[in-house]
């Protein structure tokens, strides 16, 4: 009993808006000013928030390790505000489309296996995610500019936003290989092709022996005229 006792004077401080009474249900699960929360022995608990609170509040999960983070659903959370999850330890944390506002350095250092944006319309600070080591992200089109602008201050400036409805970028295909020149890659000539180029070769060399014959005859007749003239 003391240490149920210890962990809710532990809690008890973390501020919220639109709190609810402190209530026990059985040694594991407790309801500490509207939050929910799973003990696992004295190890990191699951987080359930439920659908009445409108504000997270500055500070109140800093340097805790949640492996996840749920909203009741009907959600009226509307304000995640500065330092809500500093340097935190998260598995997974689904933000409600009811979020407005993501305030400067609201998960400043925190470590996030994955997070998923339901909401189309939500300011995000530039800073909000300010040092924070992030693992996979899942948000609609409509935000994804002012994530990828508030995600240069993170550790991945260049993680991969997954866009629901958006078709994987297609690889070009490469080109058909080239075969290189060389002997064995030349088509053997075709009939006609032989006969052309047996002609053309005939032609050249009938070409070359006119050409000699009239050099020769022309050598022949300066021959004789230089000897009638000694």
């Amino acid at each position: 009993m003391r240490k149920i006792l210890n962990i809710v004077l532990l809690l008890a401080s973390v501020p919220f808006a639109n709190t609810a009474e402190i209530e026990f249900a059985t040694p594991s699960e407790t309801e500490i000013k509207g939050i929910k929360i799973r003990t696992v022995s004295d190890g990191p608990f699951t987080l359930t928030i439920p659908k009445t609170v409108k504000e997270i509040l500055p500070n109140s999960f800093m340097k805790v390790y949640l492996p996840e983070v749920k909203f009741e659903e009907g959600s009226q959370l509307q304000v995640i505000d500065t330092g809500s999850f500093l340097s935190a330890k998260i598995g997974t944390i689904t933000i409600p489309k009811t979020v407005k506002t993501i305030d400067n350095r609201a998960f400043h250092g925190s470590t996030i296996d994955k997070v998923i944006f339901e909401g189309d319309s939500i300011d995000i600070n530039e800073y909000s995610f300010y040092l924070a080591n992030l693992g996979s992200i899942t948000a609609p089109e409509s935000i994804e500019q002012k994530l990828r602008e508030a995600l240069q201050q993170s550790k991945k400036p260049g993680i991969e936003i997954d866009v629901p409805g958006h078709a994987a970028p297609e690889h070009a295909a490469a080109p058909d290989e080239v075969a290189p020149a060389g002997p064995e890659h030349v088509a053997a000539p075709g009939p006609v092709e032989g006969r052309t180029n047996t002609i053309f070769k005939i032609a050249v060399y009938a070409l070359i022996i006119g050409c000699s014959i009239y050099w020769l005859k022309r050598l022949k007749e300066n021959i004789y005229v230089n000897s009638r003239a000694f």
